[in-house]
């Protein structure tokens, strides 16, 4: 075969070393396009696009946070240097060895002979052999398929592998131990070729092979194969290196590749001769045998291991040091995030919490996302284990909704009560705190139960199952619950089980609609049932500076606008700030929106409360101003009725009794 590069392929060549120095200096590159994501009122629910129904299939759209949120199901390109359409996706070319077609990013081996690999990436076909290594004394022989043999217990260099962990040699990172079924299997494998031409590739520190930088979609010609800089025909050869030969089999470039084997020495005593593909040991003579190590000051015994961290460990072998490090790549699927186990390498993945919010006039927040609000006096259920019963390590936190005159009259929530394990805390206005009917500070515990802690706008209740309360002592609640108790709580806060369209289940198990979200609270009362079906009084008082709600499109919340809809809680924000006496009822929606945007990952400016005039100190001056300083629209009305009941002969100040009105 012809080992040569065709000359009537220069053109087609020509176009191939442009299209790679486009990506070089960023011309493949494309730019974010500028706007603001469409917004959407149903959390959860699909969203119905006008896009080609192919299309929509690849990107399906559901409502998330308030944002219209569209999916790209089509598979990650990154680093593709052979990019074709599938449909509507983009998708990176795949192999076709010997007949069977097979996908890029793909592994396989032949039955007959388990320690030769083929992988195929971007229409490349890598075929090599595998060095195995065994870093324990008597190894079990491979099993069945497989080409390596194993060590009974997963450990390397004395430390401890999980299972699904690969450990890589600092030394040789393309050598990698990996623990499967208690078993350790370590080998080295040769580099895959590459699809893009070597100044296009790039290799990370610590990281065995090289990687494409950048994307490349190019004409494919029939009955050829192109790779890197080249294309050459159906059945002829080429040569790419002194260690890589490619044949175009089926448009398939397939490239054998001698693999290195795994050195003893150490680096510094490794040499490559020209002539040659892999390094060799350069022997360094000695009369005597070496039984020391030497690292960053320290000597160590031959056979002596110690840990550099919790992901590293070192080992000496005849006076050569070797160190290994686990490899994490966690990724954590949706709904799921990463928490750092102490004492542990690699970080874990845990189900995400959930929070309930309670604030304004009152507004509400369930675990499962859901915003409603349900304007009613009374003592409520918020939250609770459903069908504990009388079970003493249950939870439960009621809350007490009251008129005020902050609100014209309107309810909040004004105190919490909370019942765990013997325990009752009972969180009330100005941050008073009750333990058994007993005043107690800020900064209290029970071992076993419970722990307060002053927070700088408020205080925190940690329960000992893991539940955490946050009041800020006027009428902001928080109750975050652990993805322990999904699917087994009820109240005011919901059901917390990812399901938005059941959130008003009632009482008695039924769900009902938004249309009846006061049937909804109702179910919920605790305290008498005449209070709770009172509806708050109506007044003709000068109504609240809505405009001050225009904090949340300001730039102290601008970092959030694309991960959550301020939507509903400028709508909150509204109705509060329509029947506020003291100017400052904004305050309790920018809390609950700030708690939302910092819970999903976003930094808000440390001094957001202080911009908005939301800080304890400007509060304090508000409801002080409020209160000794009844508004001229509210002096107007009482005079007016004194003058209206002594007309009549009335006594001045009677009325009639307030008559119950079903919550609307």
């Amino acid at each position: 075969m012809d080992m040569r590069q065709p000359r009537s392929w220069t053109a087609i060549w020509l176009v191939v070393g442009l299209l790679d120095a486009a990506l070089a200096t960023g011309g493949g590159r494309v730019e974010a396009v500028p706007g603001n994501r469409q917004k959407c009122a149903n959390d959860g629910e699909p969203v119905i696009t006008r896009f080609d129904p192919e299309i929509v299939t690849c990107f399906p759209c559901v409502c998330k946070n308030g944002l219209v949120e569209c999916k790209n199901t089509c598979p990650k390109t990154d680093g593709c240097h052979l990019v074709v359409t599938d449909g509507c996706c983009k998708v990176c070319k795949g192999c076709n060895y010997k007949g069977v077609a097979y996908a890029s990013h793909t592994d396989w081996s032949e039955p007959a002979n388990p320690c030769k690999v083929m992988r195929c990436e971007a229409g490349v076909v890598t075929i090599s052999d595998m060095h195995c290594y065994t870093p324990c004394p008597n190894p079990l022989p491979p099993e069945p398929g497989k080409c390596c043999p194993t060590c009974s217990v997963c450990k390397f260099n004395g430390q401890v592998v999980a299972e699904d962990r690969d450990v890589v040699s600092e030394d040789d990172p393309c050598l990698k131990c990996r623990c499967s079924r208690g078993r350790l299997t370590c080998a080295k494998r040769s580099c895959p070729v590459l699809q893009c031409s070597r100044a296009m590739q790039e290799r990370a520190p610590g990281e065995c092979c090289p990687r494409c930088n950048g994307t490349r979609a190019i004409l494919l010609v029939p009955n050829t194969c192109p790779i890197q800089r080249s294309f050459f025909r159906e059945g002829q050869a080429l040569k790419l290196d002194k260690c890589i030969e490619c044949a175009c089999v089926n448009s398939t470039s397939v490239c054998t590749r001698s693999a290195c084997p795994i050195l003893e020495c150490a680096p510094e005593l490794q040499r490559t001769f020209p002539a040659h593909c892999c390094p060799t040991c350069i022997q360094q003579p000695t009369d005597e045998l070496i039984s020391q190590c030497h690292y960053a000051g320290h000597a160590y015994e031959d056979g002596n291991v110690w840990k550099l961290d919790a992901c590293s460990s070192c080992e000496c072998h005849d006076g050569k040091v070797s160190c290994a490090r686990i490899r994490c790549n966690t990724t954590c699927a949706a709904g799921m995030k990463q928490i750092n186990v102490e004492g542990e390498c690699c970080p874990q993945c845990v189900e995400l919490e959930g929070a309930c919010m309670a604030f304004g006039d009152p507004h509400y927040k369930t675990f499962d996302g859901k915003i409603y609000t349900f304007k009613a006096m009374g003592r409520y259920q918020l939250v609770e284990q459903c069908g504990a019963g009388n079970n003493a390590s249950a939870f439960s936190i009621k809350v007490a909704n009251y008129a005020t005159p902050h609100y014209m009259d309107s309810p909040i929530t004004k105190r919490v009560a909370i019942s765990y394990g013997g325990a009752r805390l009972n969180l009330q206005q100005r941050l008073r705190v009750k333990y058994n009917g007993r005043r107690v500070g800020l900064n209290f515990e029970r071992a076993g139960q419970f722990a307060l802690r002053k927070l700088p706008e408020g205080v925190e209740v940690r329960l000992h199952n893991g539940v955490v309360v946050v009041w800020n002592g006027r009428s902001f609640l928080e109750v975050t619950a652990p993805a322990a108790f999904k699917g087994r709580l009820c109240g005011l806060c919901g059901n917390f089980n990812g399901d938005l369209q059941d959130e008003l289940r009632l009482r008695s198990g039924k769900t009902v609609g938004d249309k009846d979200v006061g049937a909804f609270g109702a179910s919920w009362c605790v305290g008498k049932r005449a209070e709770c079906a009172q509806k708050p009084k109506t007044t003709r008082r000068t109504h609240g500076d809505v405009g001050a709600c225009k904090h949340l499109n300001g730039r102290d919340f601008g970092a959030c606008e694309s991960q959550l809809s301020n939507t509903k809680y400028y709508k909150a924000c509204k109705m509060d700030m329509f029947n506020c006496a003291h100017g400052k009822c904004y305050c309790e929606s920018l809390t609950a929106y700030s708690r939302e945007c910092e819970r999903l990952g976003v930094q808000l400016p440390p001094n957001w409360l202080k911009n908005s005039r939301c800080d304890a100190r400007s509060l304090r001056q508000s409801h002080a101003r409020a209160t000794s300083r009844p508004s001229t629209s509210t002096t107007k009305e009482r005079l007016s009725k004194l003058l209206h009941q002594a007309a009549r002969g009335q006594q001045p100040g009677a009325g009639h009794a307030r008559q119950p009105i079903p919550i609307q």
